[in-house]
């Protein structure tokens, strides 16, 4: 085939550079899961990574992921200002979250954004 590799793995000094600390894994959830999506129009100077940790603040600790994306810059926003989307996926370790929480979630989100960002929800 066009696309075929081999590669070798030295298995001993994998092995050597292991833990002897017990693996701490996170129980897998039986409740679904949440999305919302947000897109932010910020000041261009701004850095994603910035947006994103905001985002992730006011999110809080339903926010199972946050992910950019999408960059706009155009038409459509301000001279000097980009959207930046974000994907959330909220989940709750004990529940069903209820379309009120994942919108309460999304409030809490703009909120912190505008006032720390000086940032506005894109219409």
């Amino acid at each position: 085939p066009s696309r075929s590799c081999a590669f070798e793995i030295d298995m001993d000094a994998l092995i050597s550079q292991m833990s002897a600390d017990p693996i701490q894994v996170k129980g897998v959830s039986t409740f679904p899961l949440a999305k919302e999506d947000i897109a932010l129009v910020v000041p261009s100077d701004i850095p994603a990574s910035r947006v994103e940790q905001i985002v992730r603040q006011g999110a809080g600790p339903l926010a199972e992921s946050v992910s950019l994306f999408d960059i706009y810059e155009g038409d459509q926003v301000p001279e000097g200002y980009r959207s930046l989307a974000f994907a959330l996926r909220l989940r709750a370790a004990d529940h069903t979250l209820t379309a009120k929480e994942s919108e309460a979630v999304r409030a809490q989100v703009v909120a912190k954004a505008k006032k720390v960002l000086g940032a506005s929800l894109r219409a």
